[in-house]
């Protein structure tokens, strides 16, 4: 398969990886991983499917958009001129704004350094939320690892001594305020799940220090956070901050 070939393929790829177990989409994938130009492509195309994606189910339309638009007269037509009731102006303005909205998502997000504090909190949230997903599921650390790699996320990075040798369950690539955090989820012997976030260290305005965790607790869910020299790291779980200090 060449480039083009695959680059056709890709362009229908979901970025749930619904189709990664299907042969063409996988050999499409492969191409992907050996050709950089077309990887750095795929990963554009990616990350712009899943701004589109988020930032559609969260446009909800005015209350009153229904009732105005039926309540909206028909357009009358005067020398060159046209005339809208009330009720139509304002289905007519609502309907502006949804396709200014629209119109925007086909520009790329700008990524914004953040804090650590608005890292773990929107990391939090998304966990008593529900909203954790893996795109794939793997328990090969290195097939995970290339997946990351395809999509440009943050992959190049070591698991703490308690996490080392674990069954990956998958793996997720997430944009949080145009920065991509790159989660791998691991489940212990005892059958809790760990979640793994990573992010580039010099997204964040006050990364955690380097080599020294700091434990912290929020809403139900325990947490650590820490750096190397690379990345900065947050492993959470929904228990007892003691469990995470085992692991590290």
């Amino acid at each position: 398969m060449n480039s083009e070939h695959a680059k056709a393929i890709l362009s229908a790829y979901r970025p749930s990886g619904a189709e990664m177990a299907e042969p063409d989409f996988a050999k499409a994938l492969e191409q992907a991983r050996i050709d950089p130009e077309l990887g750095r492509w795929f990963s554009a195309q990616q990350a712009l499917d899943t701004q589109m994606r988020q930032a559609l189910q969260s446009v909800q339309p005015p209350a009153h958009l229904k009732g105005s638009i039926l309540a909206a007269k028909p357009i009358r037509v005067r020398r060159s001129r046209f005339h809208l009731s009330r009720p139509g102006m304002l289905a007519l303005a609502a309907c502006i704004v949804a396709l200014l909205g629209a119109a925007s998502l086909m520009l790329p997000q700008k990524s914004q350094l953040m804090t650590l504090a608005s890292l773990t909190g929107e990391i939090v949230r998304m966990t008593n939320e529900d909203r954790i997903t893996v795109a794939v599921s793997n328990e090969d650390s290195g097939k995970l690892n290339q997946w990351l790699a395809v999509r440009n996320a943050p992959h190049d990075f070591e698991f703490p001594p308690g996490l080392a040798g674990k069954s990956r369950l998958g793996c997720q690539v997430y944009s949080i305020h145009g920065n991509k955090v790159s989660l791998v989820c691991t489940r212990l012997e005892g059958g809790q799940v760990v979640h793994y976030f990573v992010i580039d260290r010099n997204r964040l305005k006050d990364p955690p220090p380097i080599g020294k965790p700091v434990f912290e607790q929020s809403d139900g869910i325990s947490f650590a956070t820490w750096s190397d020299a690379k990345s900065t790291f947050v492993m959470l779980h929904a228990g007892d901050v003691s469990d995470l200090r085992k692991l590290l």
